[in-house]
């Protein structure tokens, strides 16, 4: 049963001085959780990470910080671990022996690796199409939930949201081959950068930018 709506953001934010008043702002914004790897991404400052999510009620996905899966946290307050961002074809190998590494060492938790838009270039890609790459990512990595690096763009003179529901439909359409329940992550479209997010980011803060989204969400429930 799943209790919790996971609610997060892409950019966990810096392990300074000031991260439990950053943690306390997360959670007073009715965030759910927390995903790192930009922030927190050393074995230093993971640990914190994980400590003032459990302080602030967030769950959290954790940077592996160069951990092997027998030395990755694994309290209750972690629900997986990020693996890899917008990976090519070639990767895809590896990737599957990390997963499951990862959940023999850690049963239970998610491994996030997030994918390319529908929008991505061939030789981003490392495929000839789109569905091509998710095919072969669902058959070789066998993860349990696909994540999607799609923004749409919704403006006066733009409105790129057919093509994020055709993105969905692909991410969809390969997990019900692989006879998984589709459990997409979905980054929904709310125009200009969060200033949660954005006051967060390594580069300081950013300035509004139509059609970008930091939210992200799924239903982790039975995820592994």
């Amino acid at each position: 049963v799943q209790y919790r709506f996971a609610i997060g953001f892409w950019i966990d934010p810096p392990a300074d001085e000031n991260m439990d008043l950053h943690y306390a702002d997360i959670s007073a914004a009715n965030f759910t959780m927390v995903l790192g790897g930009f922030g927190a991404k050393i074995k230093e400052t993971v640990p914190k990470q994980i400590d003032l999510c459990e302080k602030y009620d967030l769950k959290v996905v954790v940077d592996r910080a160069g951990w092997t899966p027998a030395k990755i946290p694994e309290k209750p307050v972690v629900w997986g671990y990020r693996i890899h961002d917008e990976p090519y074809a070639r990767d895809f190998p590896n990737l599957r022996d990390v997963v499951a590494e990862i959940r023999e060492g850690r049963p239970g938790k998610l491994s996030y690796i997030n994918l390319f838009p529908s929008y991505a270039s061939e030789q981003m890609l490392g495929t000839k199409t789109y569905d091509e790459h998710v095919r072969q990512f669902a058959d070789k990595v066998d993860i349990n939930v696909l994540s999607m690096d799609h923004y749409p763009v919704i403006t006066p003179n733009e409105d790129t949201r057919s093509s994020y529901c055709t993105n969905l439909a692909v991410i969809t359409r390969a997990q019900r081959m692989n006879q998984r329940t589709p459990r997409p992550i979905l980054r929904p479209c709310t125009g200009p950068y969060m200033y949660a997010v954005s006051k967060f980011s390594p580069n300081g803060f950013r300035g509004s930018t139509s059609g970008e989204s930091c939210v992200k969400s799924v239903r982790f429930s039975n995820a592994i």
